[in-house]
């Protein structure tokens, strides 16, 4: 569930890619002062200046008296309920309640001192994550918002929207600097490229649009996809974006060139739509979910399968499968996690290719995230809540929130987490309790 929000339209025919040279890409993507004029786009990403990957791991190719008793059982009991009470207690010290809809996304700086979010009211509102005042309303948009992120130095901010546009924004005043046009239908989800003012967008017209965001200018439109682009990314070292597809398959791009590099497709790939797509933190490798219920794993220099996971409870005679909705990279050991639509997590071991241990929501599980360096994972559920999980041991440490309604995203940033809602409200809470305690 990346995003939520008004019925997808018809699919229409992909417009044709603008004639950008293979030089003129480079050159937006090379551009690396923002500066007062704001003519930034990409650090450069030189070959020589990138390190090459070393793997730590390699993955294998496969899949007394009565009454003491009583009164020791009464004791034990009120302790229990005593402890579940601690557990479950709303660690949230803030709720931010500006939007007049539910709220589809947000974002944190990485101080964890302003948010982003959008909602389906239409807008984005910068926002003081320590006082939860609003900074500036980011009006524009004629439908929903539904993705948001702040750029590597967190001066800019994009929202995406089902009007099939993204804005860039001052990160700080909330000031509109660009609208991005091009593709011809909603835009499902943005991403930022990790070195510079670059900015990708996914749309339902089966298109991915590049452009330089400070002076607007398209730098690609990366077409192949048979439908709706559903989730992407780029690399950790930017030297490659990552697509999935509702046709199943994830594609592999050449950040510079904007050709496809790689398709992920067949029999040991997906059998529907490919929901979300992660990349591991150090290593080239990504992880793709899809809606048959199955995880697989692959190595982007070799362009292989390395692992091929079953989400899924089992029935009386055969697996009862589940969509998967989201899935994480473990920053500190060979683990994925995977969230179902049946409210269940799983950690799959890499390199034994077998299931650690099943964590378990009340709902779909909608969006999780590793806690950097550390076993703890953040998860939330359309049930309302909001936990954070040992993914050693697979016990749940406690609840981080709890909303009215469906939580439909969160992020984490320096030990704090936020939550937004269906029920209109972003909620903030802090989890360095359980990081110090668990380091």
């Amino acid at each position: 569930m990346e995003s939520q929000g008004s019925p997808l339209v018809e699919q229409q025919t992909p417009p044709a890619a603008p004639t950008v040279g293979e030089q003129e890409i480079a050159q937006g993507i090379e551009k690396v002062d923002i500066g007062q004029q704001q003519e930034a786009a990409i650090d450069n990403v030189n070959e020589e200046d990138l390190e090459e990957v070393q793997f730590e791991n390699d993955i294998a190719p496969e899949e007394s008296d009565g009454e003491d008793v009583e009164e020791e059982l009464e004791v034990e009991e009120e302790e229990q309920e005593g402890q579940a009470a601690v557990r479950e207690k709303d660690n949230a010290f803030l709720a931010f309640d500006g939007h007049a809809d539910s709220v589809y996304c947000v974002a944190l700086t990485k101080d964890g001192s302003r948010a982003v979010s959008g909602g389906g009211d239409d807008v984005g509102i910068l926002w003081d994550a320590k006082t939860g005042s609003e900074i500036a309303k980011l009006k524009g948009h004629t439908d929903s918002v539904v993705d948001c992120s702040f750029n590597f130095d967190e001066t800019l901010c994009a929202t995406g929207s089902y009007d099939s546009t993204v804005r860039i924004w001052n990160g700080v005043t909330g000031e509109h600097v660009k609208t991005l046009e091009g593709p011809s239908s909603e835009v499902e989800w943005v991403r930022w490229h990790t070195k510079g003012n670059v900015v990708m967008a996914g749309s339902e017209d089966a298109t991915t649009w590049v452009w330089d965001a400070c002076s607007g200018n398209c730098l690609a439109v990366l077409a192949g996809h048979e439908a709706g682009v559903t989730c992407g990314l780029f690399t950790p070292n930017g030297k490659r974006a990552i697509t999935g597809s509702q046709d199943g398959t994830v594609r592999m791009w050449d950040v510079r060139t904007s050709s496809c590099v790689h398709t992920f497709s067949g029999h040991d790939w997906h059998e529907g739509d490919v929901t979300t797509v992660v990349c591991h933190p150090t290593e080239p490798m990504i992880a793709a979910g899809g809606a048959d219920g199955t995880v697989r794993v692959a190595r982007l220099e070799t362009k292989r399968v390395v692992a091929s996971f079953n989400h899924g409870r089992s029935g009386e005679d055969d697996e009862e499968m589940t969509a998967v909705e989201s899935a994480a990279f473990s920053p500190v050991a060979s683990w994925l996690a995977s969230g179902g639509a049946d409210g269940s997590i799983k950690i799959w071991d890499l390199k034994t290719q077998s299931c650690r241990a099943v964590l378990e929501h009340g709902g779909t599980v909608v969006k999780m995230v590793f806690v950097p360096n550390t076993p703890l994972l953040i998860s939330c559920s359309i049930d309302g809540s909001c936990y954070i999980w040992d993914t050693r041991s697979g016990k749940k440490l406690g609840l981080v929130t709890m909303h009215e309604d469906m939580i439909l995203f969160l992020d984490v940033q320096n030990n704090i987490v936020v939550t937004a809602g269906d029920d209109k409200v972003c909620r903030l809470a802090s989890i360095e309790e359980y990081v110090l305690s668990h380091k």
